[in-house]
């Protein structure tokens, strides 16, 4: 019976994908296909919409058939029957819904009943699509989002985790249910460890202090619960979540962090370790004063290079710290190894001690070459009026690329230099313009954005992009990714600030 069931399944996705290649037989395998949506089995239903869908691209077939069928099957039957065999109850619910196709409220709708469906499995799959369209729209969030949240409380632990991670992708917008995933991270609440990091991690996201004293717990315990390097993966995969991601916005909060991340830092042996704390530390700025020793410990290790970062970034107190001597010895003798250390060292002592001496000489070279030009623009950017004498050759480059990191190093570098914004907003904006109206901005697009309100009023032109960014529903940056909506938080806040720049009315 279920390879006959299999086999039939096959036949249609069969029928489907060839019936726009067919000619006197096309009008009756489409009323055949047409017959099967009613059949009594609900995987052969399935599989009847997603072969209508695949022999009619782009339309719904003349009326609701497509979502009054999948509706049926999900709400009708028992999710072991939605799939022959191989395909998980969680997939096969992702896929059901992904064959509504463009009915967004369609799909939200159906989300939003199956994140309180009985099955567990069924759950997740409604999470995952839940999570997917948050990371496209964001007229969604108000929809979706307290479904998730109920989902807190789910028995399934897995469940729990992935909600508490979609309130955190979703940032200040989860504020209502802090006080829930506050209860997760006390010793008493919540008894699945990942679960509980994810909430550690949201209540981050969120600003929310309550996140501090488990954190410290953390760096204090055996077991850390977060990774040492951040992935960039697209899908819905539940990766261990970053330290550094998690805690870089924490510098408030660093007399309480500082004693145990001093400690950790102090006994860890890998160079992740290593590298992660003192990226969480760089990040604090000033705050992480208190670390000063463990830091220059480490410039005798592999770590050096993330060391001398951590050390630039809090500023006077570090410069006094450390002897010159020694930071020059670590420049003539960098880490083994680190192909990138001496242009990362020479930056970071340039922007320690102020003399950019080291750096200029072994940067400057590398101006004219088709590669390795990016550390050498950001240490002119950095000159300020003292780069005037490479001012020209900056120019050289404004034509070179019309997106990515380095044009926006090589405006920021002249404007630091010049003061002139005439010959550098029109490049900016035509380097974020295409995203405006297209969507898929990264980064790069965010830092262009806060340079332009940097600029302020003569950045002008600026305005109708940046306005597209705020007004566009679907999020003008890549979907589908737990940093989709951290990136559009990330650009609509650049962007405001710019507008408000713009306008005379400066940051807020």
């Amino acid at each position: 019976m279920e390879r006959e069931r299999d086999a039939g399944i096959r036949l249609v996705a069969a029928v489907g994908s060839l019936v726009s290649h067919a000619d006197a037989q096309r009008d009756g395998s489409l009323d055949w296909l047409r017959q099967l949506v009613h059949a009594a089995d609900p995987a052969i239903r399935l599989a009847t919409v997603q072969a209508l869908r695949r022999a009619l691209p782009g339309q719904d077939d003349g009326d609701d058939t497509y979502a009054r069928t999948v509706s049926e099957v999900l709400f009708g039957s028992d999710p072991a029957t939605w799939s022959p065999g191989g395909r998980s109850i969680t997939a096969t619910a992702v896929w059901a819904l992904g064959l509504l196709g463009d009915d967004h409220a369609g799909r939200v709708d159906v989300t939003g009943k199956l994140l309180a469906h009985p099955d567990a499995a069924v759950r997740a799959g409604a999470l995952r699509a839940a999570a997917d369209m948050l990371s496209r729209r964001r007229s969604v969030v108000p929809l979706l989002l307290p479904g998730v949240a109920r989902l807190l409380s789910d028995p399934e632990p897995d469940n729990r985790l992935f909600a508490a991670r979609v309130l955190g992708m979703c940032g200040h917008a989860a504020h209502p249910w802090a006080d829930s995933l506050a209860d997760m991270v006390t010793d008493d609440g919540e008894p699945f460890l990942p679960a509980q990091t994810h909430a550690i991690w949201a209540l981050a996201r969120l600003g929310d202090a309550r996140c501090a004293p488990p954190l410290a717990r953390r760096l204090s315990g055996e077991r850390l619960g977060f990774a040492y390097d951040s992935s960039h993966s697209d899908g819905w995969w539940t990766y261990d979540l970053s330290l550094t991601e998690t805690a870089a916005g924490l510098g408030t909060h660093a007399d309480l962090l500082l004693p145990a991340l001093r400690a950790r830092l102090t006994a860890a042996a890998a160079l992740d370790e290593r590298r992660a704390l003192c990226r969480t530390l760089q990040s604090w700025g000033e705050a992480a004063a208190p670390a000063i020793p463990e830091l220059i410990a480490l410039l005798d290790t592999d770590g050096a290079v993330w060391a001398l970062d951590a050390l630039a970034a809090i500023g006077p107190a570090a410069a006094q710290a450390v002897p010159r001597q020694r930071l020059r010895a670590l420049l003539d003798a960098p880490p083994e190894g680190q192909s990138f250390a001496p242009r990362a060292l020479a930056l970071a002592y340039g922007r320690l001690t102020g003399d950019r001496d080291p750096a200029l000489a072994l940067l400057l070279p590398c101006l004219g070459e088709p590669y390795g030009q990016y550390d050498t623009v950001t240490l002119l950017g950095e000159l300020g009026a003292a780069g005037t004498p490479y001012v020209e050759r900056l120019r050289e480059l404004l034509p070179v690329h019309r997106e990515g990191w380095l044009p926006l190093r090589v405006c920021e570098a002249l404007w630091r230099t010049t003061g002139r914004a005439d010959e550098i907003v029109p490049v900016l904006v035509r380097a974020i313009a295409p995203f405006a109206e297209g969507g898929g901005a990264y980064p790069a697009v965010t830092e262009t954005v806060r340079l332009l309100a940097e600029i302020g009023p003569p950045a002008a032109p600026a305005e109708p992009a940046l306005r597209a960014f705020l007004d566009a529903d679907e999020r003008p940056v890549r979907h589908g990714t737990w940093r989709s909506v951290p990136e559009d938080d990330e650009l609509c806040a650049a962007a405001r600030t710019a507008l408000r720049a713009i306008n005379g009315s400066g940051p807020r």
